[in-house]
């Protein structure tokens, strides 16, 4: 709530306890039930659980507006002398007034408060936990395999499985005990995995049960199995040891990516050391010494016991490596690293940094299965020509020094195979719509000419530009427009809806 919010909820309880306190008793147990409810349970979405405690408050804060206009009546009441008569305020001006005070209290409360509640809720409610999930159900799991967490933390779980359909073969297993993990292996039940935090009996739990750290999940079994059995057979490599410190044992990944979806990775080890929290597997997809994409990610689960992994120990991790939408089409070879600090990089035994895991075909995706990334801004419906439009934009940052450079991220498709390879024309403009700076590219560097494009394929690129130091400054003060050139020089007509629109697309506007 905002203090205003506080203060009008204190003000109206107090004035309910005196005036009428058989009413208000009850409304204050009612407020007070659900505190110590949250304090002691503390899973799951305490704000929900918070929802009748704050109705009450709203409703003392509603009870201040009906104050007001009685502790009016009462203090007319007192007046009594015949001059002052024409200033008590009549009957029906009372009644007004919480309708005046309601409207006044719009732009003071109501909508500052609605502003705070969706700027809350936004940070709060993201769909990371989604994400997660998604991420989890993504691992090479076996048939009818348990997820060990608490109920509030498989809700999303389940939501996945049943109204998405993913992995509907899965069982979640909760709560997370020490007695439920037994009763699990008890009943003849093969797999099983952690996938949140324990109930308290962590600690010690390594020596009791075979752990193996499983991408973002911990997958348990009896003590007394063999932990590289726990381990899916991959392709093995040979001498694939770094530092002295880990062994590569195993990788699985698929021959071909698409643009626009995740690569997913498998890679099995052994630790030949005590490897510190910060390991990390470095995975890239790289071409002519350039990557394109890259996921750094940590080889230790969050859900493992301890923050150091012990010698021997089995892992796998798994990586879902985004491949950005718009990617060249082509072969592209698969590289991994290994470091706890991006400048020390572990080495293999040829005194090498990088492993190469093999090629990799990058293809388009299929039209109407590549969403556009949500970080990219959309300009108004448009095309050049017919042939190509602007799927999607990004700065690199939302605020330009004098004198400084900035990229843009321009996502293309082209509606129709373009009839002939133009050239982008780049134009920096100040408010006044005066050129700064101007710049003739070729698409990606030259090694996606336009007349190479497919229908409906999407082109992603890399534009940087710099302004000059004498730029005016101010808010919005930078735009930066878009065209595209004949090889004859001319300009590609801009349409909008099918109507002429001249022949430049201008995109939002940038700080000085």
């Amino acid at each position: 709530l905002t203090r205003l919010g506080v203060v009008l909820g204190l003000i109206g309880g107090v004035g309910l306890a005196i005036t009428q306190p058989r009413r208000f008793l009850p409304l204050l147990l009612w407020y007070a039930i659900p505190i110590p409810l949250v304090i002691v349970y503390g899973q799951g979405e305490q704000s929900a659980f918070l929802l009748p405690s704050f109705l009450i408050f709203s409703i003392f804060a509603g009870n201040t507006l009906i104050l007001i206009p009685q502790l009016l009546t009462k203090l007319t009441s007192y007046i009594s002398r015949p001059s002052s008569y024409a200033l008590r305020p009549t009957p029906y001006i009372l009644i007004l007034i919480p309708y005046f005070l309601f409207l006044i209290l719009i732009p003071l409360l109501l909508q500052p408060q609605l502003d705070h509640n969706l700027v809350w809720l936004t940070r709060k409610w993201t769909r990371d936990i989604h994400h997660e999930w998604a991420d989890a159900l993504n691992h090479p799991l076996e048939p009818n395999a348990g997820m060990l967490a608490h109920w509030g933390d498989l809700t999303s779980f389940w939501y996945l499985q049943y109204a998405e359909q993913r992995r509907p073969d899965l069982r979640g297993v909760y709560p997370p005990t020490e007695a439920v993990v037994a009763d699990w292996y008890e009943r003849g039940n093969p797999d099983l995995y952690i996938a949140g935090p324990l109930q308290g009996w962590a600690a010690g739990i390594q020596d009791r049960y075979q752990l193996i750290p499983w991408g973002r999940l911990v997958r348990i079994a009896p003590r007394q199995i063999n932990p590289a059995d726990l381990l899916p057979d991959l392709p093995h490599l040979d001498n694939a040891v770094f530092s002295d410190n880990l062994r590569l044992l195993g990788v699985d990944a698929p021959s071909q990516a698409t643009g626009g979806q995740d690569y997913p990775v498998t890679l099995t080890w052994q630790a030949l050391a005590e490897l510190p929290p910060r390991t990390t597997v470095s995975l890239r997809l790289v071409r002519n010494d350039g990557i394109v994409a890259q996921l750094d990610d940590s080889l230790r689960s969050g859900w493992f016991p301890t923050e150091t992994i012990a010698p021997g120990q089995h892992m796998l991790s798994y990586a879902l490596i985004p491949v950005p939408l718009g990617t060249l089409p082509g072969d592209y070879r698969l590289q991994l690293v290994l470091y706890t600090s991006v400048r020390r990089p572990w080495t293999l035994p040829d005194g090498s940094a990088l492993l190469d895991l093999g090629p990799v075909e990058i293809v388009s995706p299929e039209p109407g299965d590549a969403p556009l990334p949500a970080h990219y801004k959309q300009p108004f419906t448009h095309d050049f020509n017919g042939e190509i439009e602007l799927a999607g934009y990004d700065y690199s940052v939302s605020r330009v020094g004098q004198g400084k450079g900035f990229g843009i991220e321009l996502l293309w498709r082209a509606n129709h195979q373009p009839e002939d390879n133009y050239t982008l024309l780049v134009e920096a403009v100040d408010a006044g719509g005066s050129v700064l700076h101007a710049v003739e590219v070729q698409p990606v560097a030259g090694e996606a000419p336009t007349g190479s494009w497919a229908a409906g394929q999407f082109i992603r690129d890399q534009v940087n530009m710099v302004i000059p130091a004498g730029a005016p400054p101010g808010d919005d003060a930078l735009h930066v427009r878009l065209s595209w050139l004949r090889p004859d020089g001319s300009r590609l007509n801009l349409r909008r809806w099918q109507i002429p629109m001249g022949s430049s697309l201008e995109l939002g506007s940038l700080d000085v």
